[in-house]
């Protein structure tokens, strides 16, 4: 089954490639599998490659190769396909000539370029993709594919359906008041006519005071009411709000590290600035809005009940004006969505720079930057300048239809009055209604404009919600790892199972409990990757880890990350005080002990010699920290835990060869009989380890103490002479 090519955005920005795969497998009349097919590409934050998306495409039944061809070689690849476009970036192609190509970028959508810009971002590089009679019938991608979809589904009645009934009683009052509001605002025209038809042309004195009374009791009854449901509205968006968000955060701090690792920082700007759309949702204007289009077929009726012929020519606008909004609103979403990707890349363009301002400084980098993120920012106000450009094209024709339309009536209308067709009554509610259709008509674009954008808001939080949190054991017992030694089995690790090389390949070693261990080898020889599994961010191992009788994996993660306490290479230092970012290892230390603390990390003279001490504000990310004093933070948070295992990874190279003798000292006297393991490249630290790992290419090549290491002259004599520090 073949549909019309569809358009599918990418969800973060690395998904380019996966998307594409999608929308062909979509145009072959498959489901939407973003996350499955992310999932089967194991995306890291920097995207995928060709050679993964044709493994995936063969696996679900495609025949599929990449190519590198001239332009005028299209004409015999098959369509749809897939070009390497803008050196890091891939689009679907389905349609070339001559002198224009049509495109599918999945960051915006549709587009036709010509020949000549399409060649300066192509390198000539495409994946075919062929349909089969095997397309779609891999027995084990499809039941994975019919549990996606049955989980999306599980997602809504989990997370959307469980929050908005608990608000039900709220959401019942606030639409009846909505409705009632509708009724008064449609009973008002009607009672015009009867004060215009029945007491002024008729002189009536006697019932033109009810029929005011009524008048004012409806208008004073309408204000009341819309300030009520607007009070209630918005006390409903607060709780709303926190119980959504919080239910969100909740999730998302709950993932796999894996998770974080494959998305980059302006992807989780990007789901922020998403949620807060769903804010829009609920604001009293979109509300009633959204309910006056719903209220436009009554509305109509209440014409045609008036005058048949007028009514017609109304219904007639309607119809002009949804025409206009089904024709011109995708393409006015498609330049909405590539200003929004402007945005996130000037955005990331703003970022780099601020955030690398030390370094751009030091190499002198201003002026390539101001350059580089002019260019960026020009693009997109290119962008924005067509975006808003076409929205007054299409505020325009809004507007003559509607000044056409109201002189038209205007002028119908006063002549059917002559004829008496109508009365002036008659006439006076019609235009009244005919005014409360063309309101909500004027904003339906933006209402249908701010549906497809929601849906879209959605599907980025479904992909969220639907990943997998960290496995949590049952075992709930709180297991001490006191006088139990780590014992590694055939441990094998890869962050991305795609590419052929490990990154730790049969590790089998035995740590015994209260040694002090170090580990050395070059960079990027798997030292990190191994400390990080032993503090369980990652699970998807071959192999075994055991503490003493328990398996990693059958422990909880808490019980895990409160015995085994680590100080990365990298230090974060949380928006706040020196206090509230020591005491976040320990919130119920006394005083007492955060001052012990502050001392065995060598941190007393710092505080002494600043006059708010620890509550001194340290900025975001500890900006106004040194590197040294970084560290020392998360030294003084590592006194005031109680560990069973201590990681050093690198954790002494920013600081002073004082400052190391001290922490040092304190730490092992502080924590005496417990097992500490360090990465480490200065002499002191390693030549006093019990035993010694040598790393090599993610393997274990040699183990013993500083002595023995040495005496064999193999791999850690030669590391000696080239890396540490004698």
């Amino acid at each position: 089954m073949f549909v019309k090519i569809p358009t599918i955005r990418q969800r973060d920005m690395s998904e380019c490639g996966t998307t594409c795969l999608s929308i062909i497998f979509r145009y072959y009349g498959f489901y939407n599998i973003q996350s499955i097919l992310r999932d089967l590409a194991n995306v890291s934050s920097e995207g995928t490659n060709l050679l993964v998306l044709r493994n995936i495409a063969q696996q679900f039944g495609f025949d599929s190769d990449g190519f590198k061809i001239e332009y005028n070689f299209f004409k015999k690849i098959h369509l749809p396909c897939i070009a390497h476009y803008e050196g890091n970036h891939f689009v679907v192609v389905y349609k070339v000539t001559n002198k224009y190509i049509w495109l599918i970028d999945p960051s915006y959508g549709k587009t036709r370029l010509s020949k000549y810009d399409f060649q300066k971002k192509w390198k000539g590089v495409i994946l075919q993709i062929k349909a089969t009679n095997s397309i779609f019938k891999n027995e084990k991608l499809m039941n994975r594919v019919e549990k996606e979809i049955k989980n999306r589904k599980l997602i809504i009645k989990k997370f959307y359906f469980s929050i908005l009934y608990s608000f039900k009683k709220n959401i019942f009052i606030i639409l009846f008041l909505t409705f009632v509001i509708q009724l008064l605002a449609l009973a008002l025209p009607y009672y015009s006519k009867e004060l215009l038809d029945k007491v002024i042309i008729a002189k009536n004195k006697e019932i033109l005071h009810s029929i005011l009374i009524i008048l004012l009791i409806i208008l004073i009854s309408r204000l009341l009411i819309t300030l009520l449901r607007n009070i209630l509205l918005t006390k409903f968006k607060k709780h709303f709000e926190l119980k959504f968000f919080s239910t969100f955060f909740n999730h998302l701090m709950s993932l796999k590290q894996s998770y974080f690792d494959s998305h980059k920082r302006e992807d989780f700007i990007n789901r922020f600035q998403e949620n807060l759309k769903i804010r829009s949702i609920f604001s009293p204007g979109i509300i009633q809005s959204i309910l006056d289009v719903v209220f436009i077929v009554f509305y109509l009726i209440s014409l045609y009940l008036i005058s048949i012929s007028l009514a017609n020519i109304v219904l007639g606008v309607v119809l002009l004006f949804s025409l206009i909004t089904i024709y011109f609103s995708p393409k006015l979403r498609h330049l909405e969505n590539k200003v929004f990707q402007e945005n996130l890349k000037s955005m990331g363009s703003f970022l780099d720079s601020l955030l690398g301002i030390r370094t751009i400084k030091f190499l002198t980098l201003e002026e390539k930057k101001i350059e580089e993120w002019k260019k960026d920012y020009s693009s997109n106000l290119s962008n924005v300048y067509k975006s808003e450009k076409y929205s007054i094209l299409i505020q325009f024709l809004i507007n003559a239809i509607f000044v056409s339309s109201q002189i038209f009536i205007y002028w119908l209308g006063a002549y059917f009055i002559f004829f008496q067709k109508i009365t002036i009554g008659d006439y006076i509610a019609f235009t009244m209604i005919f005014s409360m259709i063309i309101n909500p008509l004027k904003n339906i674009s933006r209402i249908w404009f701010m549906i497809t954008e929601l849906s879209i808001t959605f599907d980025k939080l479904n992909d969220i919600f639907i990943q997998k949190e960290e496995e949590i054991s049952t075992n709930e017992n709180n297991l001490s790892f006191k006088n139990k030694d780590i014992k590694i089995n055939n441990l094998s690790f890869s962050y991305n199972p795609n590419k052929n090389k490990n990154i730790l390949t049969d590790i089998n070693i035995k740590i015994p409990y209260g040694k002090k261990i170090s580990i050395v080898g070059r960079n990027g020889s798997g030292k990190t990757s191994f400390v990080n599994l032993l503090t369980a961010l990652y699970s998807n191992y071959n192999g075994s880890i055991f503490i003493g009788n328990d398996n990693f994996k059958n422990i909880q993660l808490r019980n895990i990350r409160s015995n085994i306490a680590i100080i990365p290479q990298e230090v974060y230092i949380f928006n706040g005080t020196i206090r509230e970012n020591i005491l976040c290892s320990n919130p119920n230390a006394s005083e007492k002990d955060l001052l012990k603390a502050i001392k065995l990390a060598d941190l007393e003279y710092y505080l002494t010699n600043n006059y708010f001490g620890l509550d001194y504000k340290i900025g975001s990310s500890g900006s106004e920290l040194s590197g040294g004093q970084k560290l020392k933070i998360a030294f003084a948070r590592l006194f005031l835990m109680k560990p069973d295992i201590i990681i050093l990874d690198e954790a002494t190279s920013v600081l002073d060869i004082e400052s190391e003798n001290i922490i040092m000292n304190n730490l092992n006297n502080y924590f005496k009989n417990i097992t500490i393991i360090s990465i480490a490249h200065r002499l002191n630290t390693v030549k006093n380890s019990d035993i010694i790992f040598v790393f090599n290419e993610g393997k274990i090549v040699e183990e013993g103490s500083h002595e023995e290491l040495l005496a064999i002259k193999g791999e850690y004599f030669n590391f000696m002479k080239t890396y540490l520090d004698f």
